[in-house]
């Protein structure tokens, strides 16, 4: 089945993109007025080249390999050079790179209907779960880091308790907030797939219990909606990503 070349196409872009680029990676990519980091662009655009060819199966076919290389260096050398580091920014560079994943299966979608036998269900689910961890962690950080509030320092305070915060507090565990997140979205995925949505409302309403925990002093409303907001749009994002997963392995 062709549609599945493009969810394997997708699955390779998000894993490369956010699972085999750390933070120290994007910082040295942002030199460009050094070696140093046209060489992290090269080898990040590879990377991406490699993990499409690897994932999509087809060996003869070194236009997909190519393209991605082509494209993805291109796109990233713009964004360092003219973008900035925040949500609309963010979410720009994603289509771009969607579009051209998108475009490069249009052009060949015939002959992927010829070459692909692959179960598309597989992939749609390992490409559901891809989103809902990293991919939704970084939209939620500048989703807050774009929202300004009150006073600094406020904000400040109310970031570190968000529900993707990797901050560290002498009260907190490491990056505690940021796989709290996963495990929620992870478990509310999971309970959508199996039909079972007693489970999303458990979990939504545990989560709720455990975060009106902490909001008993009332020194601050913009500390309760800051809470309430990271958790229903982190709910959002996993309900929004089984729904559509669950029609596509049901169809």
């Amino acid at each position: 089945m062709s549609f599945t070349i493009l969810l394997r196409l997708l699955a390779a872009h998000f894993f490369a993109d956010f699972y085999l680029q750390s933070t120290k990676f994007c910082t040295k990519k942002r030199k460009l007025h050094s070696k140093e980091g046209w060489f992290m662009q090269l080898f990040h655009a590879l990377i991406h080249a490699i993990t499409a060819y690897l994932f999509v199966g087809l060996w003869t076919y070194w236009i997909i390999p190519t393209v991605i290389f082509a494209t993805h260096l291109i796109i990233d050398i713009v964004k360092y050079a003219y973008m900035k580091d925040n949500l609309q920014h963010f979410v720009l560079d994603q289509i771009l790179h969607i579009g051209i994943i998108v475009g490069l299966f249009a052009c060949f979608r015939g002959t992927f209907e010829m070459s692909s036998s692959a179960n598309s269900r597989f992939w749609a689910i390992t490409l559901g779960y891809l989103l809902i961890l990293k991919p939704s962690s970084t939209f939620i950080k500048l989703f807050y880091k774009s929202w300004h509030i009150g006073r600094v320092s406020d904000s400040k305070d109310i970031l570190k308790e968000t529900l993707d915060s990797s901050t560290d507090t002498e009260d907190s565990l490491f990056k505690g907030g940021t796989y709290i997140g996963y495990l929620e979205r992870v478990l509310a995925l999971t309970f959508i797939l199996a039909n079972c949505w007693e489970g999303v409302g458990f979990l939504l309403a545990a989560k709720s219990i455990f975060r009106f925990g902490d909001l008993q002093n009332k020194r601050d409303v913009s500390r309760t909606e800051y809470v309430l907001v990271g958790t229903f749009l982190s709910f959002t994002v996993a309900l929004i990503t089984g729904l559509i997963l669950f029609q596509i392995i049901n169809a």
